[in-house]
């Protein structure tokens, strides 16, 4: 497998032209572009939820 080697001032460069892509996608849309990046940032900060099932809890019956 090849390892791709990015210098850390073309990741801003590349962050700054996907973002600048991002809200002219949701400009053409009519969406609010403050809303849409505040989502990502919870999105973000909590994670995604689950997408499998929590299993159930165990359930012990005791008999007296």
């Amino acid at each position: 497998m090849a390892v791709l080697e990015i210098e850390a001032e073309q990741v801003e460069v590349l962050a700054a032209e996907a973002y600048a892509l991002m809200n002219e996608s949701l400009a053409r849309q009519g969406c609010d572009e403050h809303a849409f990046w505040h989502a990502v940032s919870l999105i973000y900060r909590r994670g995604l939820p689950s997408l499998t099932p929590e299993p159930a809890p165990e359930t012990i019956s005791i008999a007296a």
